[in-house]
């Protein structure tokens, strides 16, 4: 078993606090909160621009998925676009909920099996 999985399996058992991992520069803690941070402000600053250009980019908010469920302790997921092939979506802690300028749903968009690849290269699309 490699260092890496060795790691992975303490993780999930329970006994290495994945969020203090460190590169030497910035925690998985430090990670997470930039980028929970970075997305409120592209939702934000794109609710803004719905506003002011008179155009319009999907923006949502939703403390269910879209079959009822979420995470337990405090989460929800938050989303730009709802078609499938377009959607870009993050779950936050709900401490972010109204940091962010987004019309709040009953349910989220349909997953459309998006994968973290998938959100890297939309970002990329849709806002080069």
């Amino acid at each position: 078993m490699t260092n890496e999985e060795k790691i992975n399996v303490q993780i999930k058992e329970g006994n290495l606090d994945a969020s203090k991992i460190s590169d030497g520069y910035h925690t998985f803690l430090d990670l997470y909160k930039h980028r929970s941070a970075l997305f409120v402000a592209l939702i934000n600053v794109n609710h803004q621009w719905n506003l002011d250009e008179g155009k319009y980019i999907e923006l949502w908010k939703s403390k269910l998925h879209s079959d009822g469920t979420m995470f337990p302790g405090g989460w929800f997921i938050a989303g730009i676009g709802e078609n499938p092939g377009e959607q870009i979506t993050y779950h936050l802690q709900l401490e972010y909920w109204d940091k962010i300028n987004a019309p709040e749903r009953e349910k989220a968009p349909l997953f459309d099996g998006h994968t973290p690849d998938d959100v890297v290269a939309r970002l990329l699309e849709e806002f080069n």
